[in-house]
């Protein structure tokens, strides 16, 4: 939806992708909290979860989810066999250089390793699971990104 906004709110010329995608990314947070706090066409969810965030979370070195077990790096230290690490798979939107107007989309896995699990409270209403992880940056001679 925010999207169709900056569409239409270009001043004199029709913006390309890349300067959509631009100022999607820099300036997302501040419509989303703007439309939530006027009250306009937001459903009950989306202003739940901007505001009746429980300030007590919990934090986990293990935890079952849906049938899935996921143990932290930590908890695994001493353990025979692991099973703390994670593939991601991710659909992104590229560019070949600055000039270019047409963006390519393309997969990339991202590896890591899980380091903490956070659960977060709205209220009994919701229940959001925080993953963190390292990363493993394949790139370079070091092979681990915090994030």
């Amino acid at each position: 939806k925010y999207k169709q906004v900056l569409k239409s709110h270009s001043s004199f010329r029709r913006l390309q992708h890349r300067e959509i995608h631009k100022l999607f990314t820099e300036s997302f947070h501040e419509w989303l909290g703007h439309t939530i706090w006027s009250g306009k066409d937001v459903n009950e969810e989306v202003k739940w979860l901007s505001q009746c965030l429980n300030r007590v979370v919990k934090r986990y070195n293990a935890l079952l989810i849906n049938g899935f077990r996921f143990h932290t790096k930590s908890r695994e230290r001493l353990r025979r066999t692991q099973n703390c690490g994670i593939v991601v798979k991710s659909s992104i939107t590229s560019y070949a250089s600055a000039r270019d107007n047409n963006p390519v989309e393309g997969n990339v896995e991202y590896y890591g390793l899980l380091t903490d699990i956070i659960k977060l409270d709205y209220y009994g209403k919701w229940k959001v699971v925080l993953f963190r992880y390292n990363w493993a940056d394949v790139n370079t001679a070091r092979g681990i990104k915090k994030d």
